[in-house]
């Protein structure tokens, strides 16, 4: 037998191909099945680094929705599945692109995204019973006992979950180990169910669509990320009421001002409320530095690393304006003399000197305003927030407590110049003798990207160091003794 003979035999000996028809049906069942169980998995993960709680589950979601796509028309348990999956996927996207503008955690966003939060977690409560009716389905159809008990272990862990949550119960290393099992299992064993009515030779045709499943999920990656990146250039900013610089009048209080020694370039950036404020001055007293916002560089002395600071890019300047009857005026201000670049937000924290301090009292509101130069000429704007901020801070000497500080947030626009600004407060005085003791804390943002997207104000809430991501802060304090004769 020649070589050609010896090859014809086993072509004839080998069954022929089965036709595409059989093939198209046979298929899609295996293959939607397996990015379903895929994609229930990866969208129950988070690891919080290298991005991957954000990565997982999109991918999960994006399984999803292919999955049920193809087994939409399946039976209406599969429809259902594939419908608030398809919720679910938007409601993320959704999510994304909030993460990546400074609205995330603002009161009006919070209102609506809440809501949709609850609604979302009982669509993923929901899930695992319209899956568990539409494998039951598929098990009649093959003359099988209807049984999925997986589906509804999944059900009970998602519960559990939804639980923990509400209560904010922590399981600890053992029992988020022992949590993480069990959903392997289930997953193990919804696999089996769907490979017994694999094996037993189910077979479905794939739901028609204008769009194949790997179109449809390139599309809807390229638009999140579209709108991401739209987030980043567009919202990342306080929105800022910029008007040219009007006198602020009142020449003979700001005579009295410059002639007790108030520094002539904080006095140029007082507003008419606050000019006025300082009126019948009975002294001043000033404080100011040249403050680094980077992080220096490195030089070895000896076996002994310093910092060297070759800039030093933030003036700032406390004064405190006595007036008469106890009452004083604390101003802090602030002057980039190189522009660092504006990224985002920016934020002014105060510790008032009336805060664990019996001599001091608040005498009213916090005012003040940021100022730039665009173009040759002066503009003034309100800060986007100012007034006091309560929230919770962790310390590791104190651990975590609930605070209340003064905040002042604002955004820069990028072409400015000449960029400053200052935060002032009236107090009372209590009891003679007593030090003033005022602190500022200015946190700049020092880089564009970060994900998810924060402000300075809230970066400085939940991180008390002044190195924090994509932040920078410096301080700064006025501190004198009123009353020297007392000590």
């Amino acid at each position: 037998m020649n070589d050609k003979q010896f090859d014809a035999l086993i072509e004839s000996a080998v069954p022929d191909t089965p036709p595409h028809e059989v093939v198209d049906t046979v298929t899609p069942w295996r293959h939607a099945m397996c990015m379903v169980l895929w994609g229930v998995g990866l969208s129950a993960v988070t690891l919080n680094f290298l991005g991957l709680g954000y990565i997982l589950p999109a991918i999960g979601y994006l399984l999803r929705l292919c999955g049920f796509r193809t087994l939409r028309r399946e039976n209406r348990f599969f429809a259902g599945c594939y419908v608030i999956t398809a919720l679910q996927c938007a409601f993320f996207a959704a999510s994304m692109v909030l993460t990546c503008t400074i609205y995330a955690s603002s009161e009006a966003v919070l209102e609506i995204t809440q809501p949709l939060g609850v609604v979302s977690a009982i669509m993923q409560l929901i899930l695992p019973l319209l899956l568990w009716g539409a494998i039951c389905n598929v098990q009649r159809k093959c003359s099988l006992t209807a049984h999925a008990p997986a589906a509804l272990w999944l059900f009970a862990w998602y519960v559990l979950l939804f639980v923990l949550a509400v209560f904010g119960a922590s399981l600890g290393l053992i029992g988020g180990a022992a949590l993480i099992a069990v959903f392997v299992l289930i997953i193990r064993s919804l696999y089996k169910l769907y490979n017994g009515l694999d094996e037993a030779g189910y077979a479905v045709k794939a739901a028609p669509g204008f769009i194949s499943n790997r179109t449809l999920a390139i599309i809807v990656t390229a638009l999140t990320l579209l709108m991401m990146l739209c987030g980043y250039l567009f919202f990342s900013k306080y929105p800022m009421d910029w008007q040219p610089v009007e006198p602020a009048g009142n020449e003979s209080v700001r005579e009295e001002l410059l002639e007790l020694g108030f520094p002539e370039n904080v006095l140029n950036d007082l507003s008419a409320e606050d000019l006025a404020a300082c009126s019948g001055a009975v002294r001043v007293v000033s404080q100011s530095e040249d403050m680094p916002v980077n992080d220096g560089r490195k030089v070895d002395r000896g076996n002994v690393i310093h910092t060297v600071y070759d800039v030093k890019e933030l003036h700032v300047t406390g004064v405190a304006v006595e007036l008469p009857n106890g009452r004083w005026m604390i101003f802090h201000h602030f002057l980039w003399t190189v522009n660092p670049g504006f990224y985002g937000t920016e934020s002014m924290q105060l510790w008032p000197t009336y805060v664990d301090n019996d001599g001091w009292a608040s005498a009213g509101d916090p005012s003040g305003r940021v100022l730039c130069d665009m173009d040759g000429q002066s503009f003034a704007a309100g800060y986007y927030f100012l007034g006091n901020q309560t929230f919770t801070s962790n310390d590791i000497f104190f651990g975590s407590r609930l605070s209340t500080d003064v905040f002042a947030a604002f955004s820069m626009p990028n072409r400015a110049e000449n960029c400053r600004g200052y935060v002032a407060y009236p107090i009372d005085t209590l009891d003679e003798g007593w030090l003033l003791n005022s602190w500022m804390n200015y946190t700049h943002q020092s880089n564009r990207f970060q994900f998810p997207v924060v402000t300075a104000m809230d970066a400085r809430m939940r991180n008390s160091w002044n190195r924090a991501g994509a932040f920078l802060t410096v301080q700064s304090a006025l501190q004198f003794t009123p009353y020297e004769d007392m000590w």
